[in-house]
């Protein structure tokens, strides 16, 4: 695999992680918007039970975009200009059935071609971490065939 192509799939990866990221930032600003709303009328105890929720639900949205900031830091520590011929840690695996990129978990598309991102805590990275192209490899009984790995 060329290095233009790692870098393509490194640059989706972060930017859908980027979007996740965005997406939450805009759901938290709704939900103080809605809070900074609810002030202007009256008191009661619908209006704190309301804001109570609210704020609950800001809380939540805060901790997954903490997540989802912490797992930008790890995706730079990769990078893309490292090739690797055996699965670790910022290797793209190419296999018959999917496609991963071993960095963070999400989902995302490069040129219409799908590929799963794991972390090295997901049950597949256990048994793809060392393999190489032409290895199979057998998980939740699904057979993978490694085709190429970069």
């Amino acid at each position: 695999m060329s290095s233009s192509r790692k870098e393509a799939i490194y640059a989706a990866l972060r930017a859908a992680t980027e979007a996740a990221l965005n997406d939450l930032v805009g759901q938290m600003e709704t939900i103080r918007s809605s809070v900074m709303d609810d002030q202007d009328e009256a008191m009661s105890e619908s209006y704190e039970s309301n804001s109570e929720m609210l704020m609950n639900d800001r809380r939540d949205l805060e901790g997954h975009a903490d997540t989802i900031r912490r797992d930008l830091v790890t995706l730079d520590q990769f990078g893309t200009e490292e090739q690797h011929d055996t699965v670790q840690v910022g290797a793209v695996v190419l296999t018959d059935q999917r496609n991963f990129y071993i960095a963070i978990s999400r989902n995302f598309e490069v040129d219409g071609v799908e590929y799963t991102g794991i972390s090295t805590s997901a049950p597949i990275y256990e048994v793809l971490e060392g393999k190489k192209a032409g290895d199979t490899v057998k998980f939740a009984d699904q057979t993978y065939k490694i085709s190429e790995v970069s």
